[in-house]
This record gives structure tokens, C-alpha cells and sequence, in this order.
């Protein structure tokens, strides 16, 4: 009987370690994704864009910091490859997150940025001015 229940705290440890590390290791492999995006973005945008998309499907599973540094990302990787922003305008997110939590200063002037690119493509120019003026102030 002790045995039985010593079993079955040993496997229960043991399923919840292997979750546990499937988690951690889900969540840096699209860290490590993300980073390999911010570094592709300036000289080859288009691998940039693909890794980007890739990444969609872990979006709504990661971190809410990782989510948010994704949409900045996203919106990044877009404007390099001259698509419109107006069809993505999850930026906006990104830049409320961020000037809520403004642990990083240059995702949140990226994420301003952004977002005054979109409000300019939506021609709501007081709006993007507003935005580029915070992001100019970061």
C-alpha cells in the first residue's frame, strides 16, 4: 500500500517535470525564433517575414512579454517588406503594453513607431503624430 502511493507520487513528479520542461522548452524555442527575426529584419527582410509568420500559430501560447515583443515584430518585419499595417493592427497592443510596462525603451519607441505608421496609413494623422511623437520621445 505505502509502495503503491510512493509509486504514484514518483510518476506524478515525474509527468509534471516532463510537462514542465516541454513548456520551457516551447517558450524558448520561439524566443530563440523572435530573436532570430529582430536579427534577419534589416538584411533580409524576407526570411524575417517567414520566420515571423511561422510564429503565429505560438503567439497566443507565450509569455504576454513575448506576445507583445511578437507583434512589434510583426509589425517591424511588415513595414520592411512594404506591406500595409492597416490589415494588422494588433501594434496598437504592443504599445499600450508597453506604456503600461516599460521595461524596454526600444520595443516601446518601436511599438509607437508602429502604430503611428498604421494611424498615417489609416490617415488619422493627429493620431500618428501623437504616436511618433512618443516614440521620438523614447
Amino acid at each position: 500500500m505505502i509502495f503503491e502511493l510512493m509509486f504514484r507520487y514518483f510518476v506524478g513528479t515525474i509527468l509534471i517535470s516532463i510537462v514542465m520542461t516541454g513548456c520551457d522548452s516551447c517558450q524558448s524555442e520561439f524566443s530563440a525564433l523572435l530573436d532570430k527575426t529582430e536579427r534577419y529584419i534589416d538584411t533580409r527582410s524576407d526570411s524575417a517575414m517567414v520566420l515571423i509568420d511561422s510564429l503565429f500559430y505560438f503567439e497566443g501560447k507565450s509569455r504576454r512579454e513575448e506576445g507583445m515583443r511578437y507583434l512589434v515584430l510583426r509589425a517591424q518585419t511588415l513595414h520592411e517588406n512594404h506591406f500595409s499595417l492597416t490589415a494588422d493592427t494588433l501594434v496598437f497592443l504592443a504599445a499600450d503594453y508597453y506604456s503600461q510596462h516599460d521595461n524596454n525603451r526600444r520595443l516601446t519607441a518601436l511599438a509607437y513607431l508602429y502604430s503611428g505608421y498604421t494611424y498615417y496609413e489609416l490617415e488619422d494623422y493627429g493620431r500618428a503624430e501623437d504616436y511618433f511623437r512618443k516614440a521620438e520621445a523614447m
